[in-house]
């Protein structure tokens, strides 16, 4: 709610990109503290892959399809978008969605009727006069 009013300035890209530098500094510190780069000279490459992974697809991609959808919805809507999250892991990883289980089943069409309840066009309401107001004539 608070960077709706960037995204009238600035495309979604622009802003994950300078969100994601901004986490980056202020968690850099405390991962050096914490032992970053001793830890970070032993990566192998298949963990180096696995956080690009998650760094990229997981991290940039997703906040960047949440910036996107903030820019043209409201809050309320593309927060709601949220709860596909953990409905879409479970989808990824293959053997937990196929042991075929009613209450992941349930979860997802729950999820997708929320989303779809929070979308629906709603229709305009005509401002009604108060019952003590004079109609003004209108000039012809």
């Amino acid at each position: 709610m608070l960077a709706k009013p960037a995204f009238a300035r600035h495309a979604a890209l622009t802003i994950t990109a300078y969100t994601m530098l901004a986490g980056t500094l202020l968690l850099l510190p405390a991962a050096l503290a914490e032992g970053l780069l001793p830890a970070a000279a032993r990566l192998d490459g298949r963990a180096l892959a696995l956080i690009l992974f998650l760094a990229l697809p997981d991290g940039a991609l997703g906040y960047y399809l949440y910036a996107f959808g903030l820019a043209r919805l409201s809050p309320t809507q593309t927060a709601v978008y949220l709860n596909l999250t953990p409905l879409t892991a479970l989808a990824l990883g293959r053997r937990s969605w196929a042991s075929g289980s009613h209450a992941l089943l349930a979860a997802f069409v729950l999820s997708l009727t929320g989303i779809a309840l929070v979308n629906w066009p709603t229709a305009r309401r005509v401002p009604v006069a108060p019952a003590d107001s004079h109609p003004v004539p209108r000039q012809p």
